[in-house]
């Protein structure tokens, strides 16, 4: 049920990566953030970048176009200065509503661009829908009960005490665990490097050392957490590698 290609690439991906690298911590919409890099590059190859002073004056205007508010934002997060990243740091601090996640965007690219320039090395930028923290990348994970059983208040609890044991033995950390009759939703921050299938697949076998009651097999993303309507949606979908396809896309 895990697309396990999927899970290899991200492995093999991030095994890879260098340690220069900043996450972007908060979630944010993974089409949104596919609109803003295609826009900041925009800008960059068109070479349209007006200087800071400009642009702050025009984000006054209360009768600003929301289009012209996002490409003046992404103008200004490529401004190499402390001053442009520390206005992007208010600004994030003080937005609300649909403009709010734009900016996170703006800030986290003006953040590496004054790092690489202050320590003289490229830093890398690594943003997924569920964000994460620090070193770390948040990933939203179901484990489901066998055909037969259900997870009821010892199989609860042999889940969490093996999982937590798991996870926190490969320096994981299990955010929210929750529990319906035919599966348990877990949301977890996991280091860049983790091995993902390995850690998912010993915790279930550790749960299954006392009345093999989960499925070997799971269902991970770190594109977006599913509702328990997308969940029960999956579960009875005839076609699941066709759902995890759509999900991962």
């Amino acid at each position: 049920m895990e697309d396990e290609e999927y899970i290899d690439n991200i492995d093999d991906f991030f095994d890879q990566f260098p340690d220069n690298f900043s996450v972007l911590e908060e979630e944010v919409d993974v089409n949104l953030q596919l609109e803003y890099f295609e826009l900041s590059r925009k800008l960059r190859d068109e070479e349209q970048i007006r200087d800071l002073d400009e642009l702050s004056k025009i984000l006054t205007n209360e009768e600003i176009e929301f289009s012209e508010l996002k490409e003046v934002l992404a103008e200004i997060a490529a401004i190499d200065s402390v001053e442009a990243y520390r206005f992007l740091e208010s600004f994030v601090k003080e937005s609300e509503g649909d403009i709010r996640q734009w900016a996170l965007m703006a800030y986290q690219e003006s953040k590496v661009l004054m790092q690489s320039s202050l320590l003289d090395e490229n830093q890398f930028f690594i943003s997924t829908g569920l964000g994460g923290k620090g070193k770390c990348l948040r990933y939203f994970a179901v484990v489901i009960a066998k055909e037969g059983f259900e997870l009821g208040e010892l199989q609860q609890k042999v889940t969490k005490n093996e999982f937590d044991f798991v996870f926190n033995e490969n320096d994981c950390k299990i955010e929210s665990l929750d529990f319906h009759s035919r599966y348990a939703a877990i949301l977890a921050l996991m280091p860049l490097k983790a091995p993902i299938k390995e850690i998912f697949s010993k915790a279930i076998d550790e749960c299954n050392t006392y009345g093999e009651f989960l499925e070997e097999k799971f269902l991970i993303t770190n594109v977006m957490k599913l509702s328990p309507d997308q969940v029960e949606a999956f579960l009875n979908a005839e076609n699941k590698q066709e759902f995890i396809d759509k999900l991962n896309a």
